[in-house]
């Protein structure tokens, strides 16, 4: 008996079936599209992750090889005008290479080599060994030409025996080829970043190398891999081809493993790095999801939300990871720019030193001979018009007593002060800096105490502030200059010792500051200005002058009110005067030997010497000077410091062998020499130039007290 379904149960069925098989099929159909979706996933997260982490190394190679270049840059100035035989023999350039060595972690060493082919100077060794470098790969490139930044193959160093690479640049003189400079990079200094960089990732690694496939450092790195990678590479093909960078799959050739890369040339060089990761790794997790999905395919949808929950947090970690990365080139950055401002101002001290020392040995001469026809004129008219020329040298004086301070070669040397007087005197100048469109005003104290400061020093103070002030009113404003005296009752700020302080503030109506911009607003290198447009040492100067002569400074700024800066200093004690009384000149006259390259200066000085009633014996330098004190007795050595050949310094040192405790008193143009300071401390006396006769006298009066009676 055939058994009929009915249609209802016919249609039950039916759908019983159908969800029977949708019971199978969409955990087939959800199974292999969260597949599908997970590995597209991971592959595009592994992609960006070496995009961004190669992006972030090619940053920090750039930044090195700009700190390199910089580098060649102060080491070409630095012999700029020597010969090669002054090069060689020159223990100064060797200990600026050291210098450099030790400022910048990443050289291993900095060195010269001559037109020849031979190793001049370098940070090494100093004398250094002549090794013949004419085989070398940046010899040969300069021979044959190239003149810019060149990044050699690596190799092991002769001196060091350590693995390192060179970057080097050719020295031309006249348009010819003369010799070259270079630094050697430490691999060492990459691989360290590198470790940090890939602590994130694992297998990963990462390489430095030239466009030609020379690989430079490999990190981590493995023995017996090639040390240049193949023109037919997936990679080398792709930088062959021409975009900057990029990404890829290829099989190695070493471990037969399938590897993503990403590649990126450092700007403006032939140096390429390139990120590996092992795809095993980045599947790795693929298969893990792959394996959950099996399990749980009926519970697709909670297993995709684990999934994309554990995605999320694997993001969170790689963006953590590559934060850490970026903050860490960032603060490099800084660090670097940081230097090279450095390395402008010292450059820019240097030379306003040396014209600062030109110009005193030429006023020197000026003032010394016009104080000496003063004193022989009697002509009203005449007198007159010497005055005025002794008034525009003195300002040419002070004037370069400002570059000294500048230049950061001019010692504190703080005395009384009448801090209005100042502020009057420099009136036209700091006017001047304030621009036209900035209305300058004065609050200052009737009976202001004076202050314990260095004149100078104190005329840059306000100029710095005057600048500063400007800057924030670039529209226009006002500034106002105030001097209040503050006893130890008085609102002084923490930390100052109960006593009592001159107080110099500049207000201005300017941008203000915010709160955390006033914080660091004393640090040094901080600056809110654009690139170029501040070095970030102004407020740290006046913060510095003010605790080195034991008061403070303070800043008070608020957004859209303006900004005080206040500057505290203490009172100087009114027993002591500025100046030294005139007394009367040594009762005999004395035997000196005046020493001075500088013919006017020398012609000046023994003048004036004469006038004070002493007999004079001259030498234009050291030899002849010592020569002077074997054949005649002198009660006094005076010489210049700063002089060709033999030093000031070098010359005591020779005349207190041939006359122990012969009295010396040293004559510089240049005061911030550091090699002074040991003189000073054995008792010599100092006298900058110019100087006036009763300046002179003062200082002979004080070396006279120390002489044994005849």
């Amino acid at each position: 008996m055939v058994r009929l379904v009915p249609a209802k149960a016919k249609r039950r069925e039916q759908a019983a079936a159908g969800w029977l098989a949708a019971s199978i099929l969409a955990p087939v159909l959800m199974f292999g599209a969260a597949a599908w979706y997970d590995h597209s996933s991971v592959m595009a997260r592994a992609r960006d992750t070496a995009t961004a982490t190669t992006h972030a190394l090619a940053e920090h190679a750039d930044a090195v090889m700009q700190t390199a270049a910089l580098a060649l840059d102060l080491q070409t100035q630095r012999i700029k005008g020597m010969s090669w035989t002054e090069i060689g023999h020159s223990e100064a350039v060797h200990q600026f290479l050291v210098g450099l060595t030790r400022q910048l972690p990443q050289l291993q060493s900095a060195f010269f080599v001559d037109a020849n082919g031979f190793n001049s100077v370098s940070s090494r060794a100093f004398p250094m060994y002549p090794y013949d470098d004419r085989d070398r790969e940046y010899f040969q490139a300069a021979v044959k030409g190239r003149l810019g930044l060149l990044v050699t193959s690596p190799f092991d160093s002769r001196a060091a025996g350590a693995a390192g690479f060179v970057v080097s640049r050719a020295c031309v003189t006249d348009g010819h080829f003369d010799g070259i400079a270079a630094v050697t990079l430490s691999p060492e200094y990459f691989r360290g970043f590198y470790e940090s960089a890939l602590a994130w990732h694992r297998g990963a690694s990462a390489a430095l190398l030239r466009r030609d496939g020379t690989i430079l450092v490999r990190y981590p790195s493995e023995p017996g891999l090639s040390s240049k990678i193949a023109p037919d590479r997936p990679v080398m093909q792709a930088l062959a081809r021409g975009p900057d960078s990029g990404t890829g799959e290829a099989r190695s050739r070493y471990d037969h493993r399938e590897k993503m890369f990403a590649y990126r040339t450092v700007h403006q060089t032939d140096l390429v790095v390139i990120y590996t990761l092992d795809l095993q790794q980045v599947l790795a997790e693929w298969y893990q999801h792959l394996a959950i999905f099996a399990a749980f395919a009926v519970l697709a949808s909670t297993a995709l939300l684990l999934t994309s929950r554990r995605a999320m947090q694997q993001a969170a970690r790689e963006q953590a990871g590559l934060q850490v990365l970026l903050d860490e080139t960032e603060r490099r950055q800084r660090a670097e720019m940081a230097l090279q401002q450095a390395a402008k101002l010292e450059a820019l001290g240097r030379l306003t030193g040396g014209v600062a020392h030109d110009f005193n040995n030429l006023l020197a001469a000026v003032l010394g001979s016009l104080e000496l026809a003063l004193r022989r004129v009697q002509d009203p008219r005449l007198v007159r018009q010497l005055t005025i020329a002794q008034q525009a040298a003195q300002r040419g004086a002070r004037l370069t007593a400002q570059m000294l301070s500048f230049a950061r070669k001019r010692v504190i040397a703080p005395r009384p002060v009448a801090v209005n007087d100042l502020i009057r005197e420099a009136e036209e100048l700091l006017r001047r800096a304030c621009g036209g469109a900035v209305q300058v005003g004065y609050d200052l104290e009737q009976d202001l105490w004076r202050a314990l400061a260095d004149p100078t020093q104190l005329e840059l103070v306000l100029l710095n502030l005057v600048t500063n002030a400007r800057d924030a009113m670039p529209d226009g404003g006002s500034l106002t200059f105030i001097t209040r005296n503050m006893q130890p009752e008085g609102d002084l700020p923490a930390g100052l010792a109960r006593r009592d302080y001159v107080l110099v503030a500049v207000r201005d109506t300017g941008s203000g500051m915010a709160e955390e911009i006033r914080r660091s607003a004393f640090e040094p290198f901080f600056t809110t200005k654009g690139p170029g447009q501040g070095t970030g040492l102004g407020l740290s100067m006046v913060h510095g002058f003010a605790n080195q002569l034991g008061g403070t400074a303070t800043l008070d700024s608020e957004p859209g009110r303006g900004t005080t800066v206040s500057v505290y200093l203490p009172r100087a004690d009114d027993s002591i005067d500025d100046e030294e009384e005139p007394s009367a000149d040594p009762a005999r006259p004395l035997e000196v030997l005046l020493v001075d390259d500088d013919a006017g200066a020398r012609a000046s000085a023994r003048d004036m010497l004469i006038e004070l009633g002493h007999n004079v014996a001259e030498a234009p330098g050291g030899e002849p000077a010592l020569e002077l004190l074997q054949t005649r007795h002198f009660d006094l050595l005076v010489a210049d410091f700063a002089m060709p050949g033999m030093n000031g310094a070098e010359l005591a040192d020779a005349a207190a062998r041939l006359v122990p405790d012969l009295p010396i008193v040293f004559v510089t143009g240049y005061a911030g020499d550091d090699s002074l300071r040991s003189w000073t401390a054995r008792g010599c006396q100092i006298v900058e130039k110019p100087f006036s006769l009763e300046k002179i006298a003062a200082v002979l009066r004080r070396t006279s007290r120390a002489m044994p009676a005849p």
